[in-house]
């Protein structure tokens, strides 16, 4: 029997919502104030974390030396971490164009919390 090829896969998760449907005393609190409507859970699988790791440098480093983005406030926050709702237009170009390239696979979910589906029942 032939072996199979084993590499290592990396991934990279991120969320968003807030995944609590209960307070710290046990109240069921969804559609309650505060609590999102939506838990979405998103992954990226690579083979080559490294050079994903060196690209997303590699556009840091352009926006840190761009004579038109340096002056922008958010990017201050872009060197740090990419974020799409904190990132201006010209940094997301940037990143979306530089992601477009890499190998990677993405999977996310996204699940609707609904107020009666996740209650305990008595029986």
């Amino acid at each position: 029997m032939k072996q199979a090829d084993r590499k290592n896969a990396y991934y990279f998760v991120d969320e968003s919502g807030d995944p609590c449907f209960y307070d710290k005393y046990g109240n069921f609190i969804v559609g309650k104030e505060g609590c999102s409507k939506l838990l979405m859970l998103g992954f990226v699988e690579t083979d080559e974390p490294k050079h994903i790791r060196q690209e997303l440098s590699r556009i840091r480093d352009k926006i840190k030396n761009d004579p038109y983005l340096k002056d922008i406030p958010s990017v201050v926050k872009s060197l740090k971490h990419f974020h799409a709702t904190d990132d201006c237009p010209e940094v997301r170009q940037e990143v979306y164009k530089c992601i477009s390239a890499l190998n990677f696979k993405a999977q996310f979910v996204i699940a609707r919390k609904i107020e009666g589906a996740f209650k305990k029942h008595d029986c």
